[in-house]
């Protein structure tokens, strides 16, 4: 994983396992500290030692403990820029969808266009 994403990963206080449903790192196997600083997988809300989870994830795209795929929550809204090329007039326009209306919407600007023009759609997602 790119460590820029991992560095993004929020650091929270540990307060215990009645909080976090969990006593030690899943990665070493030591004990937590009470208000010691872990780092927190937000989709799946499981915490380890930050330098555990930073060595895991540079040689791993899952989470350690349930295995999951997702380490961000899903995400509320996709921006879509749309940009017309091959007229020459370069048309362009931005607008912004709900994730479940994501491939409807992208079908729909790209049908509504001119068969004869290219057109290039650029998604962006903000975590």
């Amino acid at each position: 994983m790119d460590p820029a994403t991992v560095q993004s990963l929020p650091l929270v206080t540990y307060g215990g396992a009645a909080e976090h449903m969990i006593e030690d790192c899943p990665i070493c196997l030591t004990e937590f500290e009470v208000s010691e600083l872990v780092r927190l997988i937000p989709y799946c809300r499981h915490v380890f030692h930050q330098h555990c989870l930073d060595t895991w994830l540079a040689s791993h795209v899952t989470c350690p403990l349930c295995r999951s795929t997702k380490i961000f929550k899903k995400v509320d809204e996709v921006c879509l820029d749309v940009v017309e090329v091959g007229n020459g007039n370069g048309v362009s326009g931005r607008s912004t969808v709900q994730e479940c209306d994501t491939c409807r919407n992208i079908r729909r600007s790209c049908s509504s266009s001119n068969l004869g023009n290219r057109v290039t759609l650029h998604r962006s997602a903000s975590f």
